[in-house]
């Protein structure tokens, strides 16, 4: 029997991701959507604005329970952060104080994108 990569199997955490790299501005109020092609193993995310960044696992302009119950974490201008995770989608959310952006690189597992993330915290 042959093993293949999934969400549960741990050697695909093991081994170095592949590399995955992105950026984008993100202007006030608004939403910009990450889609990786392969679910990731650690993200790394530098806020490039001058003002805050929001980041989610679930649209917010769908789900109002993203804003309404705080599952949105923001990082100041200037600081990054990494993130040991695994998720297929991550959204990037402007700040009401004007246009920021970000840099993004990740490590992707081999695991197909299908994985979908919910519960308390996501989209409850």
């Amino acid at each position: 029997m042959q093993i293949t990569p999934g969400i549960n199997n741990v050697a695909s955490y093991q081994v170095s991701g592949d590399p995955y790299i992105t950026g984008s501005l993100v202007n006030a109020s608004s939403i910009v959507k990450i889609k990786f092609p392969f679910i990731t193993k650690e993200v790394l995310i530098k806020n490039t604005g001058s003002n805050p960044l929001g980041i989610c696992f679930n649209d917010p302009t769908v789900n109002s329970n993203v804003q309404d119950r705080n599952h949105v974490f923001e990082i100041a201008s200037g600081d990054s952060l990494t993130y040991q995770m695994r998720c297929r989608e991550m959204y990037f959310s402007g700040s009401v104080a004007g246009q920021t952006g970000f840099q993004l690189l990740g490590q992707l597992t081999g695991i197909p994108s299908e994985y979908v993330l919910t519960g308390s915290g996501i989209d409850e």
